[in-house]
């Protein structure tokens, strides 16, 4: 395998490592805006009364309606498939953290992400010249 198909290879895996790290910050893009909404009705809890009526997607298209009680809590996963009850302004908190956490985590896959497509366009460039090297060297014109 010559210098130059070895190159060719290490761009491919670059592009494709690239591609995951895109897949990735679009999954961590998402997840943000989710719990920035879930903040969002969190903070408006506290000015539920009783008997307000409000709608719950449930999945699938299905939505629940449902009236507000004093007794009524909120359940949140933290992890592990473990799910607590908390009140809203404890689980706006928790819900910060995690956006806090999302937004270090999309941080560092985007520098990450830089830096691959900068060793990747440092590398095509030089393929790229060895390619147009190679054919001024075959053309003896």
């Amino acid at each position: 395998m010559s210098e130059m198909d070895k190159e060719i290879a290490q761009i491919r895996l670059l592009e494709r490592e690239a591609q995951a790290y895109n897949a990735q910050m679009e999954m961590l893009l998402q997840s943000l805006a989710n719990h920035r909404l879930a903040i969002e009705t969190v903070e408006a809890i506290p000015r539920l009364e009783t008997g307000d009526v409000f709608l719950v997607p449930i999945g699938g298209g299905v939505i629940l309606r449902t009236k507000w009680g004093p007794e009524d809590g909120l359940l949140v996963d933290i992890g592990a498939g473990v799910v607590i009850e908390r009140g809203a302004p404890e689980i706006g908190n928790f819900l910060g953290d995690r956006v806090h956490e999302l937004e270090a985590a999309a941080t560092r896959a985007e520098q990450h992400l830089r830096e691959l497509r900068a060793q990747l366009a440092a590398l095509s460039q030089r393929v790229q010249e060895k390619y147009e090297g190679s054919a001024d060297v075959q053309d003896p014109a």
